[in-house]
């Protein structure tokens, strides 16, 4: 128990300076998608991302949202290399059968709101200018697409071993929304 306010400063700034040491997930993986963007822009000899102001975005054009789920955690076990969310992009045109006009970025936060720039210079596609969240959330159906009606499915999942899932939902599971992503497996 703390007998005063010094003494909770005291303790504060100890356990402080303890979890300065210490690598955190959500600080090291950020950098790891901007040392993947620096790597992709400079193998491609660019200075600059295209990206396309959400204004000047048309009806007809068709966007993409990259995002990598899970646990920031395993970033750090499993070190992207990049080519992970271009297979997932490539893998859900496929299965869809259309091509993407825009990469747009699902979330602004983390290593999600850096990937998608690593999709856009791999693909040669522009970037949309916005996000589905504003900011970082930990669940795909809390997107604003979500809140407007729209689907999280289809989707393509991949992993490190080059293995690709393309998957489309075929029905809604009672009490679950449309986003939820536990529908995406019935």
């Amino acid at each position: 128990m703390f007998t005063s306010l010094a003494d909770f400063t005291e303790r504060t700034n100890e356990i402080n300076k303890e979890r300065r040491g210490q690598v955190r997930p959500y600080v090291i993986v950020p950098y790891i998608g901007a040392v993947l963007l620096r790597s992709s822009m400079e193998s491609a000899g660019l200075g600059h991302v295209e990206v396309t102001p959400f204004d000047e975005i048309d009806d007809g054009d068709f966007l993409i949202c990259s995002a990598g789920m899970g646990s920031p955690a395993i970033g750090i076990e499993k070190i992207p290399n990049g080519s992970e969310y271009l297979r997932a992009f490539r893998g859900l045109e496929s299965h869809i059968g259309m091509k993407a006009s825009h990469v747009s970025p699902v979330e602004i936060g983390g290593i999600n709101s850096l990937m998608p720039l690593v999709v856009a210079v791999h693909s040669g596609l522009p970037v949309a200018d916005g996000d589905g969240e504003g900011r970082a959330f930990p669940e795909l159906q809390m997107t604003t697409f979500c809140g407007y009606g729209y689907s999280a499915s289809p989707v393509c999942l991949v992993d490190e071993r080059a293995n690709s899932i393309p998957r489309t939902r075929t029905r809604k599971t009672a009490g679950q929304g449309r986003c939820s992503p536990a529908s995406w497996w019935q």
